[in-house]
């Protein structure tokens, strides 16, 4: 088939703004358009079919291998729509042995048929017409062949190996707990992927390796209930306790607590309560006589406030007054040594201090006492000298002090 009679020198510069390309686009390298999955660049030079070829492998390249339907008709889309005053370019295909046989000279494998223009390859005129070239004739573009000697623009393609993205960060592991598993991570061939002829990435796309997420959460679990505590109470209703632990086993690697009380009360019953001589705060001291003893740092008054203090204990509780030497003995076991303690009820608002110990009072009186001094009217039971005798005091001074109940001269025991 016979060529133009004109060739220009046009250039195709493509820029990205002139063409848009999808992010999913495939990546060429510098000066290459992306078409079909490929890379071309267009080359507005007019060589023969060789010095292009040669250009081409210059840069790392072939002539450009249209060897499916749609690859052909993107190429040649596109050189329509750039409008090329001389759209004749160089392609890769060869008729090396004059013998009819076409091979795509870069990779030697057979042209097909189906992809020259009707009625071609045709030998036109017995040319010798040996090399392929896209070809225009009444406005239908296609595949045809030409002579070799030719002087044409040409396409470049450039066949891209494919390189290895990052690799993703690892997946969890198969199991949540426990065992050992396994994990994976993934990697895509895109920076860049292969394009054309290019060689796919190695290797595998797909790593997996042994992990071990960790033991199991293992929940708390109550131990036996320990046996019930004694009675709170040795007679009538009081409580009693037991108790368990949270560790049959313990909860461990977030497991949960155990459910419900650690400690489990109920009530009980002893025998009936008998009757006690003192009510609360007083001491028993003998089998009739009921003493309270004012603690010396936090209750110390003077004479009158702490007769006024036994009054407030119970209506008949009053300032000791001691009857014998029995209850003497008994009643300084539950003294401190060097103690001074206001005693002796003032029945009879007399400033004598005898009186007011009561009529026939058991007495046991320091040496030089009672005093015949003036304002020392009261009586204290003193242990300063290593025995608790009695001694008479000023009335203002403080002192703590000790009261007197006795139940059976008056009231029934006291029960609870």
């Amino acid at each position: 088939m016979k060529t133009s009679s004109f060739y220009l020198a046009v250039a195709i510069v493509i820029a990205c703004c002139c063409i848009p390309i999808s992010s999913g686009a495939t990546k060429c390298h510098w000066g290459y358009m992306p078409i079909a999955s490929s890379c071309f660049l267009f080359i507005s030079s007019r060589l023969t079919w060789e010095e292009a070829r040669q250009q081409c492998e210059n840069v790392g390249a072939h002539l450009a291998v249209l060897d499916t339907v749609s690859k052909r008709d993107s190429v040649i889309n596109f050189v329509k729509n750039q409008g090329a005053a001389d759209p004749y370019y160089w392609l890769d295909g060869r008729e090396p042995w004059d013998d009819g046989r076409w091979i795509w000279f870069s990779r030697k494998t057979p042209v097909d048929q189906n992809l020259w223009l009707p009625g071609e390859p045709n030998e036109y005129n017995s040319r010798q017409e040996g090399c392929m070239h896209i070809w225009e004739k009444n406005n239908q573009f296609g595949i045809n062949d030409t002579p070799c000697r030719f002087s044409n623009p040409f396409i470049c393609e450039i066949d891209i190996d494919g390189n290895w993205g990052d690799w993703t960060t690892w997946s969890t592991c198969s199991a949540t707990c426990g065992s050992q598993s396994r994990r994976s991570r993934t990697r895509v061939c895109d920076n860049p992927a292969p394009v054309s002829a290019g060689k796919p990435c190695p290797g595998d796309n797909r790593q997996t390796e042994f992990c071990f997420p960790g033991e199991c959460p293992v929940d708390g679990v109550w131990s036996v209930w320990t046996h019930w505590s004694t009675c709170s109470k040795t007679c009538g209703q009081g409580n009693r306790t037991r108790h368990r632990a949270c560790n049959s086993p313990p909860p461990t690697n977030g497991g949960k607590d155990c459910p419900g009380q650690l400690v489990e009360v109920e009530t009980c019953s002893g025998p009936p309560c008998t009757a006690k001589l003192c009510p609360d705060l007083f001491i028993e001291v003998t089998d009739s006589l009921c003493l309270y003893i004012s603690d010396p740092k936090t209750e110390a008054y003077n004479y009158f406030l702490s007769m006024k203090a036994c009054a407030s204990l119970s209506p008949l509780s009053r300032l000791m007054t001691m009857r014998n030497k029995y209850e003497y003995q008994n009643m300084v076991r539950f003294l401190p040594t060097a103690a001074e303690y206001w005693i002796g009820d003032d029945t009879t608002s007399s400033s004598n201090a005898r009186t007011k110990l009561g009529s026939g009072s058991f007495g046991i009186w320091a040496a030089g006492y009672p005093s015949s001094r003036s304002l020392t009217g009261c009586v204290e039971l003193s242990g300063k000298s290593g025995a608790f005798l009695w001694q008479d005091a000023p009335c203002w001074e403080r002192k703590p002090f000790i009261c007197e109940l006795r139940p059976k001269d008056t009231l029934a025991p006291v029960v609870g």
